[in-house]
């Protein structure tokens, strides 16, 4: 579903240390961001055309506020939760 090749796939040591099964880590290779569970789930879908209505979705608060989660962005070696 990727054909404009943003997203990369990696099974390398996540920068934010354990992650749960289930859990997925993205990193922003712009800021080196670094985003987790809805927000990083709604990174993936901005970023393939297909999934693109999914992603504006999630931005929509009633569903932020069903994810439960907190939004996390690092910058090299601080982190903001």
């Amino acid at each position: 579903m990727d054909w404009l090749d943003r997203v990369e796939l990696r099974t390398d040591r996540s920068p934010i240390g354990e992650v749960p099964a289930g859990e997925i880590v993205v990193v922003e290779n712009r800021t080196d961001r670094v985003f987790t569970g809805i927000y990083a789930t709604r990174k993936v879908c901005l970023q393939v055309p297909l999934l693109v209505p999914f992603g504006l979705l999630l931005y929509l608060p009633p569903v932020l506020k069903i994810a439960g989660r907190r939004k996390m962005g690092c910058n090299g070696d601080a982190c903001e939760i």
